[in-house]
């Protein structure tokens, strides 16, 4: 079953619990319903949004994750599920039980495949990957050149600019960013919870004060597909405004986004729950099994134009953002996975 991301950003909103289902109550209009079993990742946007503890209980048995966001619009919180799999305490056991190198080796595929994904990134936007495919192979296992950093450095000034500069409290587009961001680990720590793994127990990532290293993680190879929508946001001339209900409308699309992973086409959530499950099977047979995305999300083949930064100044042309540069359709439908690999909810 593909889980649906909901998104409640307007008040007052009372929600509960009818018949086992998500009730929406507002003043004056008609109550709706939402089945509890199609929802994925419930998100809350509003102070005058109130809801029962039958709401956290049901969302939680449906391995569902409620994020709450703060007066900035960025979630502040995350409530999920504590039991996800029927075999957790045994996955639990080997996890803590791995030994550093296969760690080091399922790192290395991670950042390499995070590399090729922004070349590709860069080669449907600019029509050139900066050299990102050949330096993914690089990588060696732990990644102890940091070529995660130094294909950053390559990545950032050719998809947004010369002048850009990636951090989470820099100027528009990195509100984007952040956003698309934490939506995005609230999602992957709902799938590595469902595979039955600890979020807080990181292959590279490591913080005392965070709970989710492991989505941290994994939630790397999917970033191009959030820094694909943020130039969506930039070239439509919209990233000079504040966070609003379009931006959020354009990122949570990403989730809904179809791409290559194991031989097929699936949607990221899916295809989220295949890359975890396929840790825990590393983790079982200590073995690097890892399934990572192999391409660009659907939508991308979709699209009627591409991005060229000026050639001149490395950065977007001011007005309108992009040159429109034709491209052929791909009229091919994606190939949509269950859902329901092994145990996950």
């Amino acid at each position: 079953m593909i889980k649906r991301t909901i998104e409640i950003s307007s008040g007052p909103c009372r929600l509960h619990i009818r018949n086992g289902q998500l009730a929406v109550e507002r003043p004056e209009e008609e109550e709706k319903i939402v089945p509890s079993d199609d929802i994925g990742v419930l998100i809350l946007d509003n102070p005058a949004i109130t809801l029962t503890q039958g709401v956290f209980n049901v969302l939680a048995e449906k391995g569902a994750v409620i994020v709450t966001c703060g007066p900035d619009h960025h979630p502040a919180a995350v409530h999920m599920p504590l039991t996800g799999h029927a075999e957790q305490t045994r996955r639990h056991i080997v996890q803590i039980e791995t030994k550093e190198p296969l760690k080091k080796r399922l790192w290395q595929s991670i950042v390499a495949a995070k590399i090729r994904m922004q070349g590709l990134t860069l080669r449907h936007c600019n029509a050139r990957d900066e050299g990102l495919e050949a330096f993914s192979k690089t990588v060696r296992s732990g990644d102890p050149d940091n070529r995660e950093a130094q294909a950053a450095q390559r990545y950032w000034p050719a998809l947004l600019g010369k002048d850009f500069r990636r951090f989470r409290g820099g100027l528009p587009p990195n509100n984007f960013l952040n956003y698309g961001y934490m939506v995005l680990r609230a999602a992957m720590a709902r799938a590595v919870c469902a595979a039955g793994l600890i979020p807080a127990l990181g292959l590279h990532h490591h913080n005392r004060n965070n709970a989710f290293c492991l989505a941290d993680d994994l939630m790397e190879v999917f970033r191009p597909c959030i820094d694909l929508r943020v130039v969506e946001i930039v070239q439509k001339n919209m990233a000079q405004d504040d966070l609003n209900r379009e931006h959020k409308r354009i990122l949570l699309g990403a989730l809904q986004d179809a791409l290559p992973i194991g031989g097929e086409r699936r949607m990221m959530a899916s295809a989220m729950q295949t890359l975890a499950q396929s840790l825990a099977r590393s983790f079982e047979e200590a073995e690097n099994r890892l399934v990572l995305p192999t391409g660009l999300p659907e939508s991308v083949a979709m699209d009627h134009f591409q991005i060229r930064l000026d050639q001149k100044t490395g950065v977007m042309p001011a007005k309108a953002g992009i040159h429109l540069v034709e491209t052929q359709m791909d009229s091919r439908q994606p190939k949509r996975g269950s859902g329901n690999d092994d145990n996950s909810a």
